[in-house]
């Protein structure tokens, strides 16, 4: 049994059985999400997850959960996405496909600024062109 906060497991328990009496504590000083994930040969395969608890979300004073390695990442799919929006996705429709480069456009620049105001590290890429060629 792993104890997860913000994606990253800071404690666990190893039972040898399918019951287990133990615990995991964990000391919270700043807002983040926690879950519980159970492993379990599943299929003969011992690193398979058996059960995931969803999410619980801990506040901590005023500041809400930002974990930066997520944040990372999620800028990291709309960039992808906006590279697909650009090159392979259909456009049978231009304002639908304009609309749509226009909130990941959004998106991508409200999480990297905040990126920015948290002096969070992260690689710098450019967005991709909406005005690349494509072959038809």
């Amino acid at each position: 049994m792993e104890l997860i906060r913000n994606g990253t497991v800071v404690d666990e328990v190893r039972c040898g059985d399918l019951s287990c009496n133990d615990h995991l504590e964990l000391g919270v000083t700043e807002s983040c999400w926690v879950a519980i994930r159970v492993r379990g040969s599943v299929a003969g395969r011992e690193a398979d997850i058996a059960a995931h608890t969803s999410a619980v979300y801990v506040d901590v004073g005023d500041k809400p959960v930002f974990a930066t390695a997520d944040a990372v990442s999620v800028l990291a799919q709309i960039e992808g996405s906006i590279a697909y929006v650009d090159t392979i996705a259909p456009k049978t429709d231009e304002a639908r496909h304009s609309r749509l480069r226009a909130v990941l456009e959004l998106a991508h620049h409200r999480l990297h600024h905040r990126l920015h105001e948290l002096g969070a590290s992260h690689e710098h890429v450019p967005i991709h062109s909406a005005h690349v060629e494509r072959e038809h």
